[in-house]
């Protein structure tokens, strides 16, 4: 099981210094992936119901703005980190698809693919910030089925062997396209979500699914379904990549602390988790430090046998 962190590019605390600081930390500690989040438009009032904790919640737009910012944006945070780096793969965790265009989307990824030596996990949803998708200009009601569309010209463009590729669907068209430099990869698309649509959408479309701060047994359970989904699509529930996150928060590091840990992370390997990103970006940029060497020192060497 791979093991990341991600990387403090959003909040009070975020700057280049600190991006650059932490992931080349991650990588000399031998962590094998750093990560990013993404909001275009962190709106100051909403009422949007965030779906990807341990429960659901409102969100108050303004105190959710506040913590945030400043935010640097997720694919340009990528490039950085791509530059900054020399092994770590760089993901996304998830990146809002509808928000944006699918046929500049795919030259950005493919280009920061084929820089970086094939380093890319995409990780991609459909959002659940109502607000921002309405100072997008981008209707609520269409983002499942504009997230369907944009994984398909993702696919097309990146995986067809041809030299132009063509796509015709409800919301994007396009005539031979010349799509390289396609990704040097592979590059997996990983389908976040908790809601049944996107587990569907992970089985149906993606290659992998990508959950956030699950227990162990809910992480199964929705392994289980997104399989499920693939069967159904006529896919090989076997090919499919599993990636879980669990927090490590500001808490002092401690043996009752790594004890914790470990447990949560066997959890995951128990379910088959492929890979596992921690939460490690919150609070002074020391103690994040000292946090993702902690972890290195005592908790991941049981699971790098």
């Amino acid at each position: 099981m791979q093991i990341g962190v991600s990387v403090p590019h959003r909040g009070a605390h975020a700057s280049a210094e600190s991006i650059r600081l932490v992931a080349q930390a991650a990588e000399r500690l031998g962590y094998d992936s750093v990560w990013t989040v993404d909001h275009v438009a962190p709106v100051r009032r909403s009422e949007s119901l965030y779906d990807l904790g341990a429960e659901p919640v409102h969100i108050d737009g303004e105190d959710f703005s506040r913590n945030i910012t400043p935010l640097y944006e997720c694919i340009t945070t990528m490039a950085y980190l791509a530059a900054v780096t020399e092994r770590v793969h760089i993901g996304s965790a998830v990146c809002v698809l509808p928000l944006r265009n699918p046929v500049y989307n795919a030259r950005q990824i493919s280009s920061l693919d084929a820089l970086s030596g094939g380093r890319l996990i995409f990780g991609v949803g459909a959002g659940w910030l109502r607000e921002e998708a309405e100072a997008m200009q981008m209707p609520w009601d269409q983002r499942g089925a504009r997230t369907d569309e944009h994984i398909e010209v993702l696919q097309a463009l990146w995986r067809s062997s041809d030299e132009y590729v063509s796509y015709q669907g409800r919301f994007y068209a396009f005539e031979e396209i010349a799509p390289e430099p396609r990704p040097v990869g592979p590059l997996p698309i990983l389908v976040g979500g908790h809601s049944a649509p996107a587990k569907r959408r992970a089985g149906r479309l993606g290659d992998g699914w990508i959950s956030h701060r699950l227990p162990p047994d809910a992480q199964a359970a929705g392994m289980a379904d997104v399989r499920e989904a693939a069967r159904a699509a006529g896919r090989d529930p076997e090919s499919l990549l599993f990636f879980g996150s669990a927090d490590v928060r500001a808490s002092a590091p401690s043996a009752e602390a790594a004890e914790h840990l470990r447990s949560r992370l066997r959890g995951y390997a128990d379910a088959g988790v492929h890979h596992v990103l921690l939460n490690v970006a919150y609070g002074e940029i020391p103690e994040l430090l000292e946090r993702i060497e902690w972890a290195a020192t005592d908790v991941l060497p049981e699971f790098r046998a």
